[in-house]
């Protein structure tokens, strides 16, 4: 099931090498949707969860925060363990309106640190996921808002580290 129109079909994307710009274009996609998740990302602070009833509490994690970027950990728990998945740390660029992607840990998906041929694919691949991935937080109805703590449940979670 696909929420968002983007203007790449998913086969097609998989199968042609980006350019520099197409994926500059996703990271701002990315940057789009973790707005839509958290409007007010450069406010809030600590660890959140988003509770949405039949599916998955979504855990976001401010690690750093200063005046142009914000640093994220988000991710899922499933079954109450400890191991969480996916786990990515991404960077929120607020000036550029941009997100790029730190780390990332996920079950059925290596994460390359490879800025070397073929480190744009790669980069692109994985930006792909934390677009399809945020995409279907947000239709799931998730947000974080330091305004609407109805919506969301602070709760003591296991440390990321």
């Amino acid at each position: 099931m696909q929420y968002h129109c983007y203007p790449w079909a998913l086969d097609e994307t998989l199968k042609f090498k980006p350019s520099v710009g197409q994926l500059m274009d996703l990271c701002e996609e990315n940057y789009r949707l973790i707005h839509d998740l958290a409007p007010d990302i450069q406010h809030l602070r600590g660890k959140l969860v988003s509770a949405q009833p039949s599916h998955q509490d979504l855990h976001l994690e401010i690690l750093e925060q200063s005046r142009y970027t914000t640093l994220i950990h988000l991710t899922y728990f499933f079954d109450n363990t400890q191991c969480p998945d996916p786990d990515v740390v991404l960077r929120v660029y607020h000036d550029s309106r941009q997100v790029e992607v730190i780390d990332l840990k996920q079950s059925s998906f290596t994460v390359l640190n490879s800025y070397s041929h073929p480190g744009l694919l790669i980069k692109w691949k994985i930006n792909l996921f934390i677009y399809k991935w945020l995409n279907y937080c947000k239709h799931q109805n998730h947000q974080f808002s330091a305004s609407k703590p109805d919506s969301q449940k602070l709760t003591k979670i296991p440390s990321f580290n």
